[in-house]
């Protein structure tokens, strides 16, 4: 069985018990084919032998790959995780041992140590902008403006630059997010067209 089968198996086990008190250790154990020992100590919050580290490394190692690679695949789908939402997913990786929540710094050291990792402002992007990236139905919207012009005799003169986007319901400003490091541009993030 490979090391991340094993870890899955014994947060199976965990949350068997914690769903019903009546599992003992050793019917888990049975059941999910771990460690009795391993998963006694899990169960009071510390880590197995093999996955003890440093003080900062608060996740074990298997839980850290999963979180990286939870992360990457949001940043591929356009949706990079902000850094407070990184937070929120570790402390729901540590609800399998009832530990303390994570501190405010953490994310930040976390991407620190992982160099497939960094931080950078997001651009927000329109959902509805990126629709309309298409040649065919820009040139069919300056042809619409064309024919108006003509139709209603509007000079150049009367042509005047106005921008009106609005802002996104629950996005105010660019925030830091957390994107897969070998990407060259600045992330754009996708949003809902939800605007006032």
């Amino acid at each position: 069985m490979s090391h991340q089968s094993k870890e899955a198996n014994i947060i199976l086990a965990i949350e068997a018990i914690h769903r019903d008190p009546r599992i003992s250790i050793q019917q888990a154990a049975k059941i999910y084919k771990v460690s009795k020992t391993t998963l006694h100590t899990q169960l009071r919050g510390r880590a197995a032998t093999h996955e003890k580290r440093n003080a900062r490394h608060i996740l074990t190692s298997s839980k850290e790959e999963t979180l990286i690679k939870h992360v990457i695949d949001l940043d591929s789908q356009r949706f990079s995780p902000r850094i407070n939402s990184v937070r929120d997913m570790a402390n729901i990786l540590l609800t399998t041992h009832q530990a303390a929540p994570i501190g405010k710094l953490w994310p930040y050291n976390f991407v620190q140590r992982h160099p497939e990792l960094k931080t950078r402002f997001s651009h927000t992007y329109d959902y509805q902008r990126a629709l309309y990236k298409d040649p065919a139905l820009l040139d069919a919207w300056f042809q619409l403006v064309a024919n108006m012009r003509t139709k209603y005799s509007i000079q150049d003169y009367n042509f005047y630059n106005f921008n009106k986007t609005g802002f996104i319901i629950g996005v105010i400003y660019n925030s830091t997010v957390v994107t897969c490091a070998d990407q060259h541009s600045q992330s754009k993030q996708l949003q809902p067209s939800n605007r006032k």
